[in-house]
């Protein structure tokens, strides 16, 4: 839903998120976002910690995914990078071509 919202923006180009293409050009042990248990958690409010006991939170060792896996978010924060294409109309003289073949600038 994230790249339907923003390719859907009509000058953009390119949609990056996670490791991005560079992701794809290694191994994917190095891109490799394992789970662990993250350390301090602060105590639920409810339920059977409520007694203050610290609950373990599933975390991802890194965060190479950008908080996305398999199309769902982890939890972790969600980065992403757009590449958009510049203004095709400027203020400034260029060389163009007409139907009858006049190559001439403007």
């Amino acid at each position: 839903m994230l790249a339907h919202a923003v390719l859907s923006i009509a000058a953009s180009k390119a949609f990056e998120i996670g490791s991005r293409f560079v992701g794809c050009e290694v191994a994917g042990s190095i891109c490799n976002d394992p789970f662990i248990v993250a350390p301090e958690v602060p105590p639920m409010e409810t339920g059977a910690a409520k007694n203050g006991v610290p609950r373990p939170k599933l975390t991802t060792k890194t965060n190479n995914s950008s908080g996305i896996q398999g199309g769902i978010t982890n939890g972790q924060p969600i980065y992403l990078r757009v590449g958009f294409n510049p203004p095709a109309t400027i203020g400034q003289a260029q060389q163009t071509a007409t139907y009858d073949g006049d190559s001439s600038g403007v």
